[in-house]
This record gives C-alpha cells, sequence and structure tokens, in this order.
C-alpha cells in the first residue's frame, strides 16, 4: 500500500501486545498471548531474502529451538524499491513451545496480510523496521495480526 508521498505502511505481523519500542533502532518487541491467534502475516508486500535461524535449525519448513535456549527465525525482506527489513520470532526456553511453521521460502514474493508462518503455542515477535521509519504504536498497544498499523517508512 503506498501512498501518493511513497510513504510504506508496515503491519504487525502478529497477535499481540506491544512490550517496548526502540525508535532509535527502529524495533518493536512484541509478546503473543498463550491465547491469540498464532498465524504470523507480512508485514509488507515484499520478496523473502534469506531465513536466517539462531540456536535452531530449520528442516523442510519447520524450525525447531535447541533445547534449554532461545531460538529465533527471522525473514529478511526486500521492498520493489530495495529498502529492507526484518522481522523474527522467539520460541524455545521460557515459552510454551520451540516450533514455527514456515509458509514461504527465499526469493518468495510475500503481499502484506499474507499469512507467512504458525508458531505452535506462545512465544514473542520482533520487528525491524526500516531507517528512519516513523512508528505509531507504544508499548501496551494491543495489535492485530496482518491488520494494525505500526508505522511508516519512506519508500
Amino acid at each position: 500500500m503506498s501512498s501518493a508521498n511513497n510513504n510504506e505502511t508496515v503491519v504487525s505481523p502478529v497477535f499481540g501486545q506491544v512490550e517496548k519500542v526502540d525508535a532509535v533502532n527502529g524495533i518493536i518487541g512484541i509478546y503473543i498471548p498463550r491465547d491469540a491467534d498464532h498465524n504470523v502475516f507480512a508485514p509488507i508486500t515484499a520478496v523473502v531474502t534469506r531465513i536466517q535461524v539462531e540456536n535452531g535449525a530449520l528442516e523442510k519448513d519447520v524450525f525447531l529451538a535447541n533445547e534449554n535456549s532461545v531460538g529465533r527465525v527471522r525473514l529478511w525482506l526486500l521492498t520493489a524499491k530495495e529498502t529492507e527489513m526484518a522481522f523474527s520470532l522467539e520460541v524455545g526456553e521460557g515459552y510454551i513451545t520451540r516450533r514455527v511453521l514456515l509458509e514461504v521460502e527465499p526469493s518468495e514474493t510475500i503481499h502484506q496480510g499474507q499469512a507467512v508462518a504458525y508458531i505452535l503455542l506462545g512465544s514473542r515477535s520482533a520487528v525491524k523496521m526500516p531507517t528512519g521509519a516513523l512508528i505509531n504504536v507504544k508499548p501496551g498497544d494491543v495489535l492485530v495480526g496482518g491488520v494494525t498499523k505500526l508505522g511508516t517508512f519512506n519508500e
């Protein structure tokens, strides 16, 4: 969704609540309650450039965090005008689940609001906004995955 001034809207990839906002580094931390919908949605329309995993393994389309550690799956995205951003999902130690089912792969184009993954029970998500992005949420805000506007950036 672009407007005449070329601002691109970023929506929440998950249902949850904003835990923290680091406007300097463009990071929004989101808590996903156990009883929330655990679908994960594309925050923007872009190409998945890579899928990075930390403290776990990706086998076929399922990420499994290492036992006794927090695992992360990070999706790196590139817009049509070559703006890069990323969002991650955290599972593992301290969370109810260690698994994320991915529904996309590198080089695939995803569309804002499209389901791209499913977290098997509760966890956290973080969105790394592009440099210079305007963040429109604050801690405590309740988010609707694929719908709630997190902020905008200039393309």
